[in-house]
């Protein structure tokens, strides 16, 4: 049986494969950020997924200059003894790919001091439909749209891909450090028909 933490999860997935459409999305675009230990970072991130569910997301993330491990809270640093792992410096660049359900961050990363670990992290997302008549207008006539809070289910007219405009802002521990970041893409979205 499933246990109380799997079961919401197989609901989710069960009804989403049931509903017999979805609104898809292909992105991409520029990031950037600030780590306390890298200073200012910039980078990308691109990715699909099904809009308003879940994003499979790949980007990099670079600080500008030379990154430093900057002084904490302790009056001295430890010194290493004989045998020791030395703490790193941070990583100049680090490459991701992550799988983003609505509001968390789940994924590996590859960084450029030789660091591979998780990425975890929490973010929140927006998006807005610049068409005329919105992309998520369950009729084509237009009378009436919220282009801030469209339903994310499938127009009944099936609509040509359109173009979205999106944003997101979040906290993350990428490359064994914090980095709190922002994103905005240019998004295609698009309908798709399944299990019907």
């Amino acid at each position: 049986m499933l246990s109380d933490c799997t079961r919401p999860v197989a609901v989710w997935a069960v009804s989403l494969l049931l509903g017999g459409c979805a609104a898809g999305h292909v992105g991409a675009g520029p990031m950037i950020g600030y780590s306390p230990a890298r200073g200012p970072t910039w980078g990308w991130e691109a990715g699909a997924g099904v809009l308003g569910a879940v994003r499979l997301n790949a980007g990099g993330s670079y600080a500008f200059g030379d990154p430093s491990r900057r002084a904490g809270p302790e009056p001295s640093a430890r010194i290493a003894r004989r045998g020791e792992a030395t703490e790193g410096s941070p990583p100049k660049a680090v490459h991701y790919v992550a799988l983003e359900p609505i509001g968390l961050t789940l994924g590996a990363d590859w960084a450029s001091n030789g660091r591979t670990g998780f990425l975890y992290g929490l973010w929140a997302g927006w998006f807005v439909d610049p068409t005329r008549y919105g992309a998520f207008n369950d009729s084509p006539t237009g009378t009436s749209i919220d282009r801030f809070g469209p339903d994310l289910d499938c127009p009944d007219y099936d609509p040509e891909p359109t173009p979205l405009i999106s944003g997101a802002v979040g906290v993350r521990y990428l490359g064994g450090e914090w980095e709190m970041y922002f994103t905005p893409k240019l998004l295609a979205f698009y309908c798709f028909e399944y299990a019907n």
